[in-house]
């Protein structure tokens, strides 16, 4: 009488497993960072009051070295921000200081 071999092995117990996930890249994974609460960078990195401190002209990262026009409009509870399209910062506070669309209505 013949013996039977056992031919069970690690693949065959486990068909189309290798010890990697599928997802796997085959890197080690790593934990996400903490967030601290303190932003790494500042979004707006120069500003100054206009209109007795109710608007700013900014500037942020993502405007580059265009300056922008930021006011908080309560009644509506939201910031309000467009660009004043100028690199001048004396430039800036002059279209600021006279939004069109406002035509002193929220303020």
């Amino acid at each position: 009488m013949a013996t039977r071999q056992n031919r069970t092995s690690a693949s065959s117990k486990n068909p189309g497993k290798t010890g990697l996930s599928p997802l796997s890249t085959g890197k080690k994974q790593t934990k996400p960072r903490k967030r601290t609460g303190e932003p790494t960078s500042p979004f707006v990195t120069e500003e100054h009051d206009i209109l007795g401190g109710k608007g700013k002209v900014v500037r942020t990262k993502t405007s580059g070295d265009v300056y922008q026009l930021r006011m908080w409009i309560p009644g509506e509870s939201k910031y309000y921000r467009v660009t004043l399209k100028t690199k001048d910062l004396v430039t800036a506070i002059k279209r600021g200081g006279n939004p069109p669309i406002f035509n002193g209505a929220y303020l």
